[in-house]
């Protein structure tokens, strides 16, 4: 996590900019004052991960519950794979406490900010490392990198470093990186510690050696499999040994040496026994793999079953998938077309909810919200039965039903008037919480986005472009009188917001001497409203596409911005042709370069439309999404989905 923006003082830059000199007392002076206190600012992030749990069902009592489950996992060495043990093969143990898996991301976040706020980067380091390999599971690749690249900015211990770096190359691996990853893995393997290291070493040596039978040097990737064998031998890492097996039976089935690769599998420990865990799955698939590959169809719908039953039990779509898709090869091969067929869909959907897990925090905040709903009504439903039998025994005894009556209907009402006044309490703090953090992440952007724009006039004055520097700085001068007017306000008008989009992409051309071209294509309907949107949301945006994007690109860089209506709101399209987000990544980590532009102008923006949800405007959202051409990596479309604000309430 980031520790947060350095602040900005509005009065000591008019002053820089009336006395001339501003551009080499700016860093000193500009970039050292903070707005809030290290510990204050994780106390904020750590109150809105709580804040979260609770509404999620989660009380105090069972989120510290919860850590004390966590704790342990998260602290373990890496190369014992106690998170993979516990996050996969004991999911039908944990998921009924925690609910869901995001349960899991929060609990374990929450862990991290506590031992960052104690001062204690080693322990939150370790932390990080094994929620990277959690979302590695997952097959969230991208979020893997990026926590594992937070270790590294975390720690300099040689061995958290190691699993780090090795780690990144496994995502990227999977990401079909495959030249980018043999990098990562080259430098594990070249650093002197490692040799003492074997847990980190036979991993690289194994994901080397998959990397270079998908690049087609079989022999090499045989080589590189042997050694690995040989690192671990006798270290009683019995998981890597199953793992190098594994990755020795693909190595084989991509080289068609099926029946080498049957040996293997059937010598493997999980052959032989009934244990669920995910090694047991893939030896299963290979194995039917490796007989389809014979023809033995028989054999091979066995161990699928075999494996589609393990995955079953351990509820792992990753299983799933894999199961599917040798089910389609294998019923093709049988003739069963429209069990082929079938099977190929169903890859699909698996594949697909995948992409879309980010839905499961919203499912379960709904299903927190409903639970809480019945409870109510089965509270008036009870309260309404209570009333309806006294008052058909009222006859028998009326003066004491009557007394008794009004002392309830007396306790009746003050309960409510007390529920409903703590419950209007709780939400009105709740919405001021979300509005002062709609202002404080505001401001955070501000002082990120002016500093760019300084490093540019600086840029032109240093070479003594004295014209050019005199125009930046008039329309600089311009965008600082709409930023200092708007400093307070989270809402701006649409058309104002566009306008300053356009002055911020002709400095931006200016500054990168016309290096890339820009279209903003507002729909008709738009432009005649005088509607109100959240200001500073989607500059935020367009400043990633174009430093992570399309800053230093060989070729001419495009920008499209596309704004048209969307229920009660907009819907803005940012889309460039830049490298993408990986090779952005991994820019960034060959540079040395920190991470903080790319933190803040995500992590600022997701909670700003997280703030917004909390206040009413439910439809404020983002969607990220990857563009290839080819299997190449051609750019990045951001959809942000903006709220017109109702500026009454």
């Amino acid at each position: 996590m980031s520790s947060g923006d350095n602040g900005f003082s509005w009065m000591t830059l008019c002053l820089f900019i009336g006395i001339g000199c501003f551009l080499t007392a700016c860093e000193s002076d500009i970039f050292h004052e903070e707005p809030l206190q290290a510990g204050a600012e994780y106390d904020f992030l750590i109150d809105s991960l709580q804040i979260e749990l609770r509404e999620l069902g989660i009380d105090r009592e069972r989120e510290l519950r919860l850590l004390d489950t966590l704790r342990p996992v998260l602290f373990s060495d890496v190369e014992e794979f106690a998170v993979e043990s516990w996050y996969v093969d004991q999911k039908i143990n944990w998921l009924p406490d925690f609910d869901t898996t995001y349960v899991v991301y929060l609990c374990s976040e929450l862990l991290f900010q506590q031992y960052l706020k104690a001062g204690d980067s080693s322990s939150a380091a370790r932390i990080k490392l094994n929620m990277g390999w959690i979302h590695f599971l997952d097959t969230d690749y991208v979020a893997s990198i990026e926590t594992q690249e937070e270790v590294l900015e975390l720690t300099d211990s040689p061995y958290m470093v190691a699993w780090a770096v090795n780690n990144i190359g496994a995502a990227l691996c999977q990401s079909n990186q495959m030249g980018v990853a043999k990098g990562y893995f080259e430098q594990v393997l070249a650093m002197p510690s490692v040799a003492s290291m074997p847990g980190v070493r036979a991993n690289s040596l194994m994901n080397m050696a998959i990397v270079n039978a998908m690049g087609g040097n079989s022999s090499s990737a045989l080589s590189m499999i042997d050694q690995a064998k040989k690192v671990v031998a006798d270290t009683g890492l019995e998981l890597i040994e199953n793992s190098i097996d594994l990755n020795l039976s693909f190595v084989l089935l991509n080289m068609g040496r099926f029946d080498e690769a049957i040996v293997v599998l059937e010598a493997m420990p999980g052959f032989s026994d009934d244990l669920r865990n995910r090694d047991n799955i893939f030896l299963n698939a290979n194995l039917a793999a490796a007989w389809l590959s014979k023809g033995d169809c028989r054999l091979a719908e066995k161990y699928i079953e075999r494996a589609w039953e393990l995955s079953e039990a351990l509820d792992l779509d990753f299983g799933r998938r894999v199961c599917w898709s040798i089910r389609a090869k294998l019923y093709e091969a049988l003739g069963r077309f429209d069990d082929a067929l079938h099977a190929s869909r169903e890859n699909f959907v698996l594949e697909d909810d995948q992409e879309g897990a980010k839905t499961a925090r919203e499912i379960a905040s709904l299903s927190a919200k409903l639970k809480l709903q019945e409870k109510d009504a089965e509270i008036e439903q009870a309260s309404r039965r209570l009333l309806e039998s006294e008052e058909r025994s009222q006859s028998q005894r009326q003066q004491i039903v009557s007394y008794s009556l009004f002392l309830f209907a007396a306790l009746v009402l003050a309960f409510l008037l007390t529920y409903f006044k703590n419950k209007a309490l709780v939400t009105a703090q709740q919405k001021s919480r979300a509005e002062a953090k709609l202002q404080l992440l505001q401001t955070q952007m501000s002082p990120h986005f002016l500093f760019n724009a300084l490093g540019g006039i600086q840029n032109y004055i240093l070479k003594s472009e004295k014209a050019v520097a005199y125009s930046y700085l008039g329309q600089f001068g311009s965008m600082l009188r709409n930023l200092a007017e708007s400093t307070d306000q989270v809402e701006a008008e649409l058309n104002e917001e566009i306008e300053f989009i356009k002055n911020y992409l002709e400095l931006e051309k200016l500054r990168f001497r016309e290096e890339f071209n820009y279209s903003i294509v507002v729909n008709e309907a738009l432009s005649r409203e005088q509607r109100y949107i959240p200001s500073m949301v989607i500059q935020p945006i367009v400043e990633n596409a174009m430093i992570h994007g399309l800053a230093g690109l060989e070729r001419k860089g495009l920008l499209l911005i596309n704004i048209s209506p969307y229920r009660d709101g907009i819907r803005c399209k940012v889309t460039d042709n830049g490298r993408g987000r990986v090779a952005a990544a991994e820019i960034s980590k060959q540079t040395g370069q920190k991470k903080k532009h790319l933190s803040i102008s995500s992590l600022n923006t997701q909670s700003r439309l997280e703030c917004l949800r909390k206040i009413g405007y439910e439809n404020a959202h983002l969607h990220i999404e990857d563009l290839y051409e080819n299997g190449q990596a051609s750019g990045t479309e951001v959809t942000i989905y903006l709220p017109f604000m109702n500026i009454e309430n």
